[in-house]
């Protein structure tokens, strides 16, 4: 569950609208950055490098708290680390899931600026854009200031909102 399966790549394993909310805190669990990079604001702890905590104690307890699964939700539509196609499944999927109050974060709206400005979905693909052929230095100085706010953002709200549940 460390990467989400997007347009039935893999068979009839995709993650859909059904199970969506559901699985999504896995994929979280599994791209948590502090336990693959050891921290995430600059001082490392080595201990904890490429050790992933994921504790089946409560079982689906999990899936009772709406607010957790809807804060999964919106950091996996937003994070690069969902590496889906552009025009995969899962972004009507997800979006269709995402509460209006989650909509009028300023995560969302963001994300939801550099989707309309590069015509692409995920932030791992907004990343590779290449508006008109202007390259490197549209990148560096129109988008990659968004796209790394946006990223600091969604460091924080990840260890606030997510990584303690």
């Amino acid at each position: 569950m460390s990467s989400l399966n997007d347009d039935e790549r893999y068979g009839n394993k995709w993650v859909n609208k059904d199970n969506l909310l559901n699985v999504l805190p896995l994929f979280c669990a599994s791209r948590d950055e502090i336990s693959e990079k050891g921290g995430i604001y600059g001082e490392k702890d080595y201990r904890v490098i490429d050790t992933v905590y994921k504790t089946s104690d409560g079982g689906k307890k999990y899936q009772k708290d709406k607010q957790f699964i809807q804060d999964c939700l919106l950091w996996s539509l937003c994070i690069h680390y969902n590496q889906c196609s552009p025009n995969g499944k899962i972004w009507k999927c997800g979006e269709d899931l995402l509460l209006e109050e989650m909509k009028n974060t300023e995560i969302w709206k963001m994300y939801k600026e550099l989707v309309k400005e590069t015509n692409l979905n995920g932030l791992y693909n907004i990343e590779r854009y290449n508006k008109e052929g202007h390259g490197k230095l549209w990148k560096e100085h129109t988008l990659f200031p968004k796209v790394a706010l946006l990223k600091h953002m969604l460091q924080k709200f990840f260890s606030k909102n997510i990584r303690n549940k």
